[in-house]
């Protein structure tokens, strides 16, 4: 009871390791009180325990060993006191209770891969984009969704993914399409199907002479061209995830050919970027730099009002497809998946290769599950664990599922990753040079985006009131 001390109330912050060792804690605690049934995902119990203590672990051991990375810069009575900042001689703790919490996930038999192996890439296509955007129905027999948070159209438990992300050409009458756009940045990672065994992305190849440069169109470059009626040829090898998580130029989505088109260049030559334009071809028929006339009938790069693709890309996960969304405040409906089965497998090879002297089994254990979550996206080649191969599939696996910015934190590179940093577009031109018009795509800075930065001492976030309240600041 407060008895007007205000002293008594200045509660000293606990050092980093206390923090993270009492979130691991109460999820012990957790892990022996709650049920161990797993029928409910909405519904607290053992194995969401479990899953949480995967994530806390792991997050905590990233931070005992990259926090004293030279290139860090951080400094301060915080990391002085330990406030911040855990001693590197507690990662390998951190990283045997991720083992040990994902392994008895993993040895449940209750949880698995959706579509774990597929026959063909279209399988494992459709396979990925079930699984977001309808978690529910694939939770018959062993599932992959550990927990799932719901959501109702028309209530305050809705969102409004589908309105604001959807192509421009769907809108159905909501003013503010396209506002999700996917950079070339993570296209690139991307890998292709000629399973060389080493999981190495191949950046996208737009030009025969591989100079794959960010200075917009060269008329004296040599291009790859591609069908007016299939741009999206240029995509054929990359793996299947690209294709479930992007709209891409030229694809359907509800029934209806996305055009995505940034501009073209005439029969002589010259060409038009981001302008609304129209121009004789040689076959006489009329074209338009946007790939329609109507601005209703395209979805990229018009500056007209933010709706359309700035990067030639847009969201295909998590939005409805196969059901209709009223363009209304509120109406979303789709699920959201906080933890699923593939997180706790690429928890498991992330631990066991950052271990310092993880055992030969846990190694092997590893390698297994960064390679099951790739079969399920039609590898067929088995590839070796390393951190690089562990980051990019994370990257790749997890877009858009809110992994991505705490994994550049938890590492300590995220200053690096973003340091006066433009995010890339890639652009489709219409090629009107030939007798038969053909797309080229063309790499350019993302148009009308900003470079970005990120600052050693956002890693952690400002303390308010520190003068009152007598808290050590944050670095």
């Amino acid at each position: 009871m407060y008895n007007g001390d205000v002293e008594e109330l200045k509660v000293p912050r606990s050092t980093e390791k206390d923090t993270w060792d009492f979130i691991l804690s109460d999820c012990d605690d957790a892990i022996r009180k709650l049920s161990e049934s797993s029928e409910d995902t909405r519904r607290a119990n053992k194995w969401i325990a479990l899953a949480l203590k995967s994530r806390a672990a792991l997050y905590a051991a990233s931070i005992a060993k990259y926090t004293h990375e030279p290139y860090v810069g951080l400094s301060g009575p915080a990391v002085e006191q330990k406030l911040v900042g855990i001693d590197a001689s507690e990662a390998d703790r951190y990283y045997e209770i991720c083992m040990q919490s994902s392994d008895e996930i993993m040895k449940s038999g209750l949880y698995g891969l959706y579509g774990a192996e597929p026959q063909s890439r279209d399988e494992a296509i459709v396979n990925y984009k079930k699984l977001f955007e309808d978690p529910n129905s694939v939770l018959n027999g062993t599932k992959e969704p550990i927990f799932i948070k719901g959501y109702t159209s028309g209530t305050q438990l809705a969102h409004n993914y589908d309105i604001w992300y959807r192509p421009n050409q769907v809108a159905n009458g909501w003013p503010h399409p396209g506002r999700m756009n996917p950079s070339l940045d993570l296209a690139d990672i991307y890998e292709d199907y000629t399973d060389d065994g080493q999981g190495l992305s191949k950046p996208i190849r737009t030009r025969v002479d591989n100079n794959e440069i960010f200075s917009g169109f060269d008329r004296n470059a040599n291009y790859y061209s591609y069908p007016m009626d299939a741009p999206y040829e240029i995509f054929n090898d990359k793996d299947i995830r690209m294709w479930a998580t992007m709209i891409l130029p030229g694809t359907q989505w509800k029934g209806q050919k996305i055009i995505i088109q940034g501009g073209f260049i005439r029969p002589d030559g010259s060409y038009v970027f981001r302008t609304d334009a129209s121009t004789q071809g040689k076959d006489g028929k009329t074209y338009y730099s946007f790939g329609a006339q109507d601005q209703k009938m395209y979805s990229g790069f018009s500056s007209v009002g933010g709706n359309y693709t700035r990067s030639g890309f847009l969201l295909r996960k998590f939005l409805q497809e196969s059901k209709d969304v009223t363009s209304e405040w509120n109406k979303g409906f789709t699920d959201w998946i906080e933890f699923r089965y593939a997180e706790i497998l690429m928890n498991y090879a992330e631990a066991s290769i950052e271990h310092s002297s993880a055992t030969g089994e846990q190694l092997k254990k590893g390698k297994k599950a960064l390679n099951a979550v790739r079969k399920r996206a039609a590898h067929k080649d088995e590839i070796p664990l390393t951190i690089e191969n562990v980051r990019k599939e994370r990257f790749v696996e997890f877009a858009f599922e809110n992994r991505r910015r705490w994994d550049l934190i938890r590492w300590r590179i995220f200053h690096k990753e973003y340091e006066n940093r433009i995010k890339k577009s890639l652009v489709p031109f219409l090629d009107l040079r030939g007798e038969t018009p053909k797309y080229i795509f063309v790499r350019m800075d993302a148009p009308g985006v900003n470079k970005h930065s990120f600052d050693y001492s956002w890693y952690y976030q400002d303390i308010p009131g520190t003068g009152s309240n007598g808290l050590v600041q944050n670095p």
